[in-house]
């Protein structure tokens, strides 16, 4: 006996487009801007930004070293070009927006996290 089987819908995964995504950033502050900004300009994984310490940060060699990342390997990933230059905001959101310095000042990171 042949059965029938139903077709099942090919599903596309949604992509925003490069606009899009910059204008999410946008509505970002803060420590989520960063994280955000890093898996989106970096292609970290969730984890892999959440675990990232200070010294895995070379902002001269533009570099993020990751530590026992997917399947427990270390790796290497280039920064974001958006986190090395000065934040594009108005002067009232400037302050929410340091991306570089937040990098630098691990004691101020902690208490936020």
């Amino acid at each position: 006996m042949d059965h029938l089987h139903a077709k099942r819908p090919v599903r596309l995964p949604v992509v925003l487009s490069r606009g899009e995504a910059e204008r999410v950033l946008a509505e970002m502050l803060g420590v989520p801007q960063l994280m955000a900004t890093l898996l989106y300009g970096s292609g970290m994984r969730l984890m892999e930004c959440c675990q990232l310490r200070v010294k895995d940060v070379n902002l001269s060699r533009r570099e993020l070293f990751i530590r026992a990342g997917k399947g427990k390997k270390d790796r290497v990933t280039m920064v974001a070009e958006r986190l090395l230059r000065p934040p594009e905001v108005g002067a009232d959101r400037a302050s929410e927006t340091v991306v570089p310095r937040r990098i630098m000042n691990s004691r101020e990171d902690r208490r936020l996290v």
